[in-house]
């Protein structure tokens, strides 16, 4: 999920592509565990929209999501890293 969104956004032409690539991770959380009523066109279709139960509310009631969405947005501070090919990795 996160390689697709990485390479589609590297390859557009839009100064807002950091952005962009923030809320495709964000919405991630979201489109892992079955809602998939934020995902954009190039990243799901409308199979994926209809074959998979949404489990939000179920983790959101256990706890879980939160939790899940934390872990994203930690992610997606790095977005522009992502964009450059930017990594901690001294080897």
């Amino acid at each position: 999920m996160l390689l697709k969104a990485v390479d589609y956004r590297k390859k557009e032409d839009c100064p807002d592509k950091i952005m962009w690539l923030k809320g495709d991770i964000l919405n991630g959380s979201h489109q892992v565990i079955g809602d998939h009523t934020r995902c954009a066109n190039y990243f799901c279709d409308g199979t994926d929209k209809r074959n998979f139960k949404n489990l939000v509310p179920e983790l959101e009631e256990c706890g879980l999501f939160q939790n899940l969405k934390d872990t994203s947005r930690l992610l997606s501070d790095n977005s522009s890293s992502l964009l450059e090919d930017v990594d901690s990795n001294y080897a």
